[in-house]
């Protein structure tokens, strides 16, 4: 990281963009024309910090896509585990939905059998 922060230092400092030729009046110079400058290490150096800055934003929209994804998927499974946890009266363990509709469909044959008596 702190070699990371150096290169942009001495890359993007006056001293540097000068050593890398950026101030020669050529748009893309060539090496061999001028061999007192750094053409082609700045030009590296310039590709290694473009590329790196990429990798941390693509690490970055990465990481917040699966936060999201996974995020309703978390949402979706809370709904579920609230169904789980819910417990009918006088039921001290937590029941899945099948059996809370089974007791409920008891006890309304009960209460429709009590009706007709």
């Amino acid at each position: 990281m702190v070699l990371f922060v150096f290169m942009q230092m001495w890359r993007w400092s006056s001293s540097g963009r000068v050593c890398s030729g950026d101030f020669l009046d050529e748009k893309f110079p060539k090496a061999s024309d001028y061999p007192e400058y750094l053409i082609v290490e700045g030009r590296f150096l310039k590709a290694v910090i473009i590329t790196i800055y990429c990798i941390i934003i693509l690490s970055c929209i990465t990481v917040v896509s699966l936060v999201v994804v996974f995020g309703k998927k978390a949402e979706g499974s809370d709904s579920q585990l609230d169904l789980l946890v819910s417990r009918p009266r006088g039921m001290s363990q937590a029941m899945t939905p099948a059996y809370e509709t089974q007791i409920a469909k008891q006890s309304s044959n009960r209460d429709s059998n009590l009706i007709k008596e």
